[in-house]
């Protein structure tokens, strides 16, 4: 097993942003299951599920180590059939280095490092535990680390101060002579996605599973989980991280919105707000979330029958004045012209005129970006109701 990527910490020590780097910027798989983001890392903890569970339970004792090795040497072969550049990360696996570094040829081993006041504080903070607990977890996971990796040819990432992405990337690049994955190109202009995953500590599985199918977009991407509050100051918020970048596309999806195809394959398009309908249930009725003004009432606006053109042959992209913000696709000019894109419009008493989704559109219009939705790419949109509602449907 030659050239895979083994992320190694003790834990609270910067893997995770190595991960992620590995996993959004240089393209290699990390996972086909990633542990969900949370409150202890809210832009994800970019670790596999299936290497975590595996230690956790030889940890426990579940297993004893010859079912561990067997289990691991399994999905290593799983992993390995993919054909893709691939590597993991679980803080545990320093407890388990000797073996691990057995199992592969080559390794490419990046060991994210921080001195222990730092680490312990984190531990604490995070995780609720006592100096002592904190202290041994420390202890023993570095000591392996440094024992096993002796006389090794590994990348040493120390965070003990602030490391900017930038930095890391470098390293890596130089490190192990790989390069980012080129800009795609189609039509000679370069394109690439920022993906904001709006929530508040979770999102739909079935999200998780189109996360998943962007690798075969071909097009560079970097996924991340805003959770803050309220929902305007968060999505602000996704947006000004993004401008900070060099992506050429903003695509926000919420947390329990899955998009039947892929937005991606409007990349290309020269609409600059490209909305991707999901239905809500509003006064009785199931609406799409894509509007146009009212002809008889101009102050208001109608729901579009998407059902109704569909079935008179309509697909594509339709011109319409407001699309919702459940998943969406915006250029990146558009958010260099609009401040504070994502605001609500308030009458004189202090209530609302518009939510978040109509008080964006009606920026745009004002700025004369035209506004999109793609009939035939709709999303599922998943919500809890009670059984008697549901049965007055």
């Amino acid at each position: 097993m030659k050239n895979s990527f083994i992320v190694i910490g003790v834990g609270r020590s910067g893997t995770s942003t190595v991960a992620g780097i590995l996993h959004n910027i240089f393209q290699v798989k990390m996972a086909d299951k990633f542990v969900p983001p949370n409150a202890t890392n809210i832009d994800g903890h970019w670790e596999d599920m299936e290497f975590r569970d595996l230690n956790h339970i030889r940890m426990s004792g579940g297993i004893d180590r010859k079912q561990w090795l067997d289990s691991i040497k399994r999905l290593i072969k799983k992993r390995e059939k993919q054909n893709v550049p691939w590597g993991f990360k679980d803080p545990r696996t320093s407890m388990f280095l000797d073996d691990y570094l057995k199992l592969f040829e080559e390794p490419l081993i990046i060991y994210c490092s921080r001195n222990r006041e730092l680490t312990v504080a984190s531990l604490k903070k995070c995780y609720g535990f006592t100096d002592e607990e904190a202290i041994e977890l420390y202890n023993k996971r570095i000591n392996s680390v440094k024992k096993h990796l002796k006389g090794k040819d590994y990348l040493e990432i120390n965070f003990d101060n602030r490391v900017e992405e930038a930095d890391i990337i470098k390293r890596i690049n130089k490190k192990f002579n790989i390069s980012v994955k080129k800009i795609f190109k189609k039509q000679g202009v370069e394109k690439s996605v920022y993906i904001a995953i709006i929530n508040q500590g979770w999102m739909r599985p079935e999200l998780n599973n189109y996360l998943m199918t962007l690798y075969q977009s071909g097009i560079p991407f970097k996924v991340t989980y805003p959770n803050l509050k309220p929902a305007s100051h968060n999505r602000n918020i996704a947006v000004q991280k993004f401008l900070k970048t060099d992506y050429t596309h903003f695509l926000s999806i919420d947390h329990d919105v899955v998009p039947d195809k892929q937005p991606l394959d409007f990349m290309f398009s020269d609409k600059p707000i490209i909305g991707f309908p999901a239905r809500v249930y509003q006064k009785g009725m199931f609406n799409w979330v894509a509007y146009d003004k009212d002809p008889v009432n101009p102050p208001f606006y109608r729901a579009l029958d998407i059902d109704a053109m569909k079935k008179e042959g309509a697909k594509g992209l339709l011109k319409c004045d407001v699309v919702g913000s459940g998943a969406i696709l915006i250029q990146r000019k558009v958010l260099e012209k609009i401040k504070a894109p994502f605001s609500r419009e308030w009458k004189e008493d202090g209530t609302q005129k518009f939510g978040l989704d109509f008080a964006f559109c009606r920026k745009a219009e004002k700025e004369g970006f035209e506004i999109h939705c793609a009939i035939d790419y709709t999303c599922e949109h998943y919500k809890e109701i009670g059984m008697n509602k549901f049965l007055s449907l």
